[in-house]
């Protein structure tokens, strides 16, 4: 009698639809945290970024005067936009030329320069001063017209005494 009511037990399959369903659920439940967690330090990234521009644009708009009869202006001729000179730029380093398009490196590293911090940027820009004034660094000289022009759309100013990107290059013309 035991040993029919043990049989009786062991193949009695009533429950192992629940059983699966916590599994495949806790299994879900997983991916979705390990999901949250891989998107968590670039959301939090972009939103940093995002609060620094509001910021500026906050300031901007509060220090402006917005009558009617405003008009809005446009850049000075001699400066260049972020799109014009990103079609523009020609670079010194031969390594930077080619690849898929002539503007092709100078993009790549502009996204990449975009996404530093502003620390990490004026960090950036002082080594690539420091290598491209010496005349003999075009690779350097490429990267800091980059990151003076990031630096530029940031409201960073160029630091005191140092030149600027376009007078560094002609140390390489």
């Amino acid at each position: 009698m035991l040993a029919a009511m043990l049989r009786r037990f062991r193949d009695d399959e009533s429950g192992a639809v629940t059983t699966d369903w916590v599994v495949l659920t806790a299994g879900i439940v997983g991916l979705g945290l390990v999901a949250a967690a891989t998107v968590a330090n670039s959301t939090t990234s972009a939103a940093g970024s995002i609060s620094t521009d509001v910021s500026k644009t906050i300031s901007a708009a509060a220090s402006s005067d917005y009558s009617s009869d405003a008009t809005v202006e446009e850049p000075a001729p001699h400066e260049m936009t972020t799109a014009e000179f990103l079609a523009s730029y020609e670079p010194l380093a031969t390594s930077h030329r080619g690849g898929s398009g002539s503007d092709s490196w100078v993009r790549a590293s502009y996204n990449y320069t975009s996404g530093m911090t502003d620390a990490q940027l004026l960090s950036s820009y002082n080594y690539n001063y420091a290598q491209a004034i010496t005349g003999n660094k075009a690779v350097n000289a490429d990267r800091l017209a980059v990151r003076e022009r990031v630096m530029k759309e940031r409201g960073i100013a160029i630091p005191s005494g140092n030149q600027t990107a376009s007078q560094v290059r002609n140390l390489y013309t």
